[in-house]
């Protein structure tokens, strides 16, 4: 068994290490490619937690910096980002498939290729979620991270074909709402949020899942619901729960935990909003405003929150924690223009040029979701709904949703509790579509170009 050993962080001591799985340490295949082009003594190891992700390691002769390129022929079509400087070289082959056969070869940066070599990946759990990818699979490029929840509480990495390139289930029940790539490259981070009575959350937190899955950080955020975001200096930030004297319902509020595991309060909801006035009538239930989705905007640094049970949206101020305006619901700034309809109990949304997306969840007696795009005029303080999409089935997510709009113009709807993703294209046509297993929900999702931050 591996068990990373760290030291005690400062401020609390909030990151701790465990081993992820009973079988920590991963096969070793040696090669036997001794003395070809720039390595010697190529070692690959499949890793035992996630079968589909392979070490290689190799030295060279002189000092250089080396990469790997790899995929399922000798065509091979991706490659590693380059090592350090040095003679001994260790690289992770990422976006590879379960059960499947893949070459890769060692290049160095004065163009020395060593010989092919075959490594084969392993299988992947039996529970692991089957996934159907229709439409254009060459439509786009990348990797879709996909969390599950409801059923299973896991995430897994897919390709446009629907394969599963790396999963985990960290084995707990704990609900898996976003996963997001580490911003130092060496893994994905995934939330751990409580399911039970939500009074009672004695631990939660983001797992640092290493690649290869045989390290497992926990950064504690206590509380911690719904959603978080990864700041750009590395910082995270979550919702959390918050309760407040003299009211048994419980509020929201924004956490950050730093590297070293610090945490601060930055934005509470009770401070913000006057119970007398927003949000009366759940006051008495066991979550008052329910925030449900957040995102970070670097470019003006605020935070955008949502809150389902005040069908709001709301711009804050990072530095002053102000309410710069609402959007739709209890918390509204806007003047809606003819025939432009507000949200209800909406989830997840995105800015976009002029305006946002939002995936609008609406009351179960509207009897359909949707995706609206207002564009938003701040000197007016007007939302006019410029785009509405509706599955084709009129179907109705109660809980989470999601919605991208990409560089291309074309949009990624998540249908949560259908198991349905789509990309719908400028046209309104449906370009590529993925879908799960009945009774497994997926939920904030994520398109990535690439596996390797560079």
């Amino acid at each position: 068994m591996m068990v990373t050993l760290m030291k005690a962080p400062r401020g609390g001591g909030n990151v701790v290490s465990r081993p992820s799985h009973p079988k920590a340490l991963g096969g070793v295949i040696a090669l036997g490619l001794m003395a070809c082009g720039p390595g010697a003594g190529i070692e690959v190891e499949i890793s035992d937690v996630i079968p589909t992700v392979a070490t290689v390691r190799w030295t060279t002769p002189a000092a250089t910096q080396a990469w790997v390129e790899f995929g399922p022929s000798r065509d091979y079509g991706q490659a590693t980002p380059p090592t350090q400087l040095g003679t001994e070289h260790e690289v992770v082959l990422l976006g590879l498939w379960e059960d499947e056969t893949f070459h890769f070869r060692t290049v160095t940066t004065d163009g020395e290729l060593g010989r092919d070599g075959r490594l084969k990946t392993g299988t992947l759990p039996d529970h692991t979620p089957r996934l159907w990818a229709r439409g254009d699979l060459d439509s786009w490029s990348g990797f879709q991270i996909v969390p599950f929840t409801t059923e299973l509480e896991a995430l897994a990495i897919v390709d446009p074909q629907g394969r599963p390139v790396w999963f985990f289930d960290p084995g707990t029940g704990l609900s898996v709402t976003r996963g997001v790539l580490a911003m130092d490259g060496d893994g994905v981070l995934l939330s751990q949020l409580a399911t039970a009575d939500r009074y009672d959350r004695p631990y939660t937190s983001i797992l640092k899942v290493s690649w290869d899955g045989t390290e497992v950080d926990e950064i504690s955020l206590p509380m911690l619901d719904h959603d978080f975001v990864q700041l750009p200096d590395g910082t995270l930030a979550g919702l959390c729960l918050v309760e407040q004297d003299g009211y048994s319902a419980i509020g929201d509020a924004i956490v950050t935990v730093d590297h070293d595991g610090d945490l601060e309060e930055v934005w509470n909801g009770w401070q913000a909003f006057d119970p007398s006035e927003v949000g009366v009538d759940y006051l008495e239930e066991e979550h008052w405003t329910h925030a449900n989705a957040m995102d970070y905007d670097p470019v003006d640094d605020t935070w955008l929150v949502g809150f389902r049970h005040l069908s709001s949206i709301v711009r804050i101020d990072r530095t002053s924690g102000e309410i710069l305006w609402g959007l739709s619901g209890e918390v509204n700034d806007f003047t809606f223009t003819d025939g432009s309809e507000p949200t209800e109990r909406q989830h997840q949304f995105q800015r976009v040029d002029g305006g946002i997306l939002v995936f609008d969840n609406g009351w179960p007696d509207r009897g359909y979701s949707r995706v609206v795009e207002y564009a938003l005029d701040l000197d007016l303080m007007t939302a006019d709904q410029v785009w509405e999409l509706r599955h084709e089935d009129e179907i109705h997510c109660g809980i989470k949703g999601d919605v991208s709009r990409f560089d291309d113009g074309s949009t990624q709807v998540v249908w949560s509790t259908a198991g349905e993703i789509q990309d719908i294209d400028p046209d309104g046509e449906r370009r590529w579509q993925l879908n799960t297993d009945w009774g497994t929900a997926i939920a904030y999702s994520q398109r990535v170009d690439d596996l390797y931050k560079r």
